[in-house]
């Protein structure tokens, strides 16, 4: 998408609710909304996309958005404007609706990889990591969230800060260690390995208050993103 610096008048950014999902999840999907260069998308076609073009990681397609999304809304903070697949020019008004689309269309993509079983997510962390991803990436994001991870390691897992690593897309068994190793310093104790791994007080004093089932939900979360 081919971005030019035109001022407008920025619009507030209309809050797109998060949706709740689970069981009987498959009901409450939202339509996915009309944007005329996204052509005939429905809940199919955008499953056989990720299957296709994604090896079945809703993750990395949802983070995709997610990026796209950010990216947007800063535009449009600042007062310029972009040019569409098609050939409109969207600002203001037209970019903040646009926006609202591309929140709802990150909401459907959601709830549909809530709907899969976990066949998709088990083949791509295979295929990341050699081995299988035990670890829960949705509850790995609201451990990391009531944790304050994303604060200094970002919302995606990329740091803005020059001195904190960015863990999006790190392997999963070696985030584990990094836990169990942090939570094993805070206790006195040299863990397996100590060479191998990063000392850091803050860090410790976190993972001390992780369970063994913390920290793989929240190496499974950092490592789809």
């Amino acid at each position: 998408m081919k971005i030019r610096g035109v001022a407008v008048v920025a619009f507030c950014v209309l809050f797109v609710g998060m949706y709740s999902f689970g069981a009987g999840a498959q009901s409450k999907c939202l339509i996915v909304p009309s944007v005329s260069w996204w052509g005939n998308q429905n809940h199919d076609s955008i499953r056989n996309f990720v299957k296709s073009n994604h090896g079945g990681d809703w993750r990395s397609y949802s983070a995709k958005w997610k990026r796209q999304h950010a990216k947007l809304k800063s535009i449009l903070g600042k007062g310029n404007s972009i040019v569409a697949p098609n050939g409109a020019k969207l600002g203001g008004d037209a970019l903040s609706a646009y926006i609202v689309k591309v929140g709802q269309r990150i909401a459907v993509i959601d709830c549909l990889a809530a709907q899969n079983t976990g066949s998709g997510k088990q083949t791509a962390s295979v295929q990341r990591t050699g081995k299988a991803v035990k670890g829960d990436p949705q509850a790995g994001k609201a451990a990391a969230l009531k944790r304050g991870c994303l604060e200094c390691h970002g919302d995606e897992g990329r740091s803005k800060r020059p001195l904190v690593p960015n863990l999006a897309g790190q392997k999963y068994q070696y985030l584990v260690k990094q836990f169990r190793a942090f939570a094993a310093l805070a206790k006195g104790t040299a863990p397996p390995g100590s060479k191998d791994v990063r000392h850091h007080p803050l860090m410790s004093k976190k993972a001390k208050t992780l369970s063994p089932a913390d920290m793989e939900h929240i190496a499974a979360y950092f490592a789809g993103l």
